[in-house]
C-alpha cells in the first residue's frame, strides 16, 4: 500500500470525503513528518488505510506540495501513523541492513562475575 509523508510545515487537516470543504474538525491534524498508509483517489487526494474513510489532499488549491510518497525513501525514516479515532503511534522505518544488536550476557553470568567478585573478598 502507498506511504506518503507529511512535508506541509504547518500540518494538513483530515477530510471526511475527498473535498477540501468537508474538514474532519474532531479529529488532529497529520503533523509534518508523519508517514501515512492509504491509497491514491483520483490524482490529488490520499484515502488513509485505516478505515474510517478519511482523506488527505496531496496538494493545497495553489499547487503547494502537502505529501510526499514515501516510498521513495527506504531508508530509516521515522514518522507518525494515525491510527483509529485519530489516536497516533510512532513509526519508525527499520532499514534491511541494520545488524543486530549484540548478545548481552545471560543472568545467571551476570551472577556468577557477582558471585567470583564478592567471594574473593
Amino acid at each position: 500500500m502507498p506511504r506518503f509523508e507529511v512535508v506541509f510545515h504547518k500540518g494538513i487537516g483530515f477530510r471526511f470525503s475527498p473535498n477540501l470543504d468537508d474538514k474532519a474538525s474532531n479529529i488532529r491534524p497529520a503533523k509534518p513528518g508523519e508517514v501515512l498508509e492509504g491509497n491514491l483517489v483520483g490524482d490529488d487526494w490520499l484515502e488513509l488505510s485505516t478505515g474510517e474513510g478519511l482523506f488527505l489532499p496531496l496538494r493545497a488549491p495553489d499547487g503547494t506540495l502537502l505529501l510526499k510518497n514515501a516510498e521513495e525513501d527506504l531508508g530509516g525514516g521515522r514518522g507518525r501513523f494515525v491510527g483509529q479515532q485519530g489516536f497516533a503511534e510512532d513509526v519508525v522505518a527499520v532499514p534491511p541492513s541494520r545488524a543486530p544488536a549484540p548478545a548481552r550476557p545471560s543472568r545467571s553470568d551476570e551472577l556468577a562475575s557477582l558471585d567470583k567478585k564478592f567471594d574473593s573478598n
